[in-house]
């Protein structure tokens, strides 16, 4: 018989960043950034909003799961590697969403690796950088196999 459940290791980190999110929201509100002093379409009350259901709700709800689903199921978890990527994802997700919606409202510049590669076609911005070609490239290889030299 099972006696413990193995929790995962990094369910105090989801906690932590729930926290710092929840913080940086509750700042914000009561420096009046966002509905208040603006409308509710505004960047501004985008980036509150979304602090508050992605960087508080979503982070504390995952990291609720990540502890009470292995004492549910009795079972230790089956694999306890992919909880720290899955929050960096998040996190990663979230400052791209929030550094766009600053973006949107004019308070920062924007990214001179995106900026310089929205000016191209994204199937060439692609084969130049991960190395793989068009669809008409492979047909036109695809076809030539086949020419006589």
């Amino acid at each position: 018989m099972v006696t413990g459940v193995s929790l995962s290791r990094w369910t105090m980190s989801y906690f932590a960043a729930a926290l710092v999110a929840l913080l940086l929201a509750e700042g914000l509100m009561a420096a009046g950034y966002g509905y208040p002093s603006a409308s509710v379409e505004s960047p501004r009350t985008l980036i509150v909003v979304h602090i508050v259901t992605i960087g508080w709700l979503s982070l504390l709800m995952c990291g609720a799961l990540f502890q009470v689903v292995p004492v549910l199921i009795h079972p230790p978890l089956f694999n306890n590697v992919l909880t720290m990527p899955a929050l960096l994802c998040l996190l990663g997700g979230l400052v791209a969403l929030l550094s766009g919606f600053l973006w949107l409202d004019g308070q920062i510049g924007p990214l001179q690796p995106f900026a310089r590669s929205a000016q191209r076609p994204w199937s060439r911005v692609l084969s130049e950088r991960f190395g793989h070609c068009t669809r008409r490239d492979q047909r036109r290889r695809a076809f030539n196999r086949f020419q006589p030299a």
